[in-house]
């Protein structure tokens, strides 16, 4: 969906698609000029989460278990294509889901560099319980791997 009413999108064939009927006003005749053909969207989650670590080994090197819960609340939906060095907002994305709901678990690796300072690595498997959008059809994938790492201070 786009906020922006200046913006008309030319498909693979270089038609132009418009919300406005043919009968008022035809956009394919009028002077238009090509900005861009990606559209590049971003979503900002606030994310909360509730995990659990377990330490099973104790030693230099220690190795532990993790896992938990995460809610994530949707704070920024916006979608813009680039003409050049000029950022042109486009307006948002449609359908998606204002909350999400995922679990994680992970095994990380701590190492004690001193009694306060800990340097830590754990890559995580992350499943989403709540679907990204309510679109039916399309290629979701509700998993995702990631590597985690950086320093923990005890107070």
């Amino acid at each position: 969906m786009t906020g922006n009413p200046d913006l008309y999108l030319a498909d693979s064939k270089n038609r132009v698609e418009s919300m406005i009927a043919g009968s008022i006003a035809d956009p394919s005749k009028y002077p238009l000029t090509q900005v861009g053909n990606n559209i590049h969207q971003v979503f900002r989650y606030l994310e909360l989460p509730l995990l659990i670590r377990y330490k099973v080994i104790d030693r230099s090197i220690d190795l532990n278990f993790s896992g938990g819960m995460s809610y994530g609340l949707l704070v920024d939906n916006f979608a813009y294509t680039r003409s050049g060095s000029d950022v042109i907002p486009v307006g948002h994305t449609a359908g998606v889901n204002m909350h999400s709901l995922s679990s994680q678990i992970g095994l990380g690796m701590e190492y004690n560099i001193s009694g306060r300072i800990t340097f830590n690595v754990e890559p995580v498997f992350r499943y989403y319980v709540t679907p990204f959008n309510d679109l039916s059809g399309t290629l979701y994938k509700p998993y995702s791997f990631g590597l985690f790492s950086g320093f923990f201070y005890k107070f």
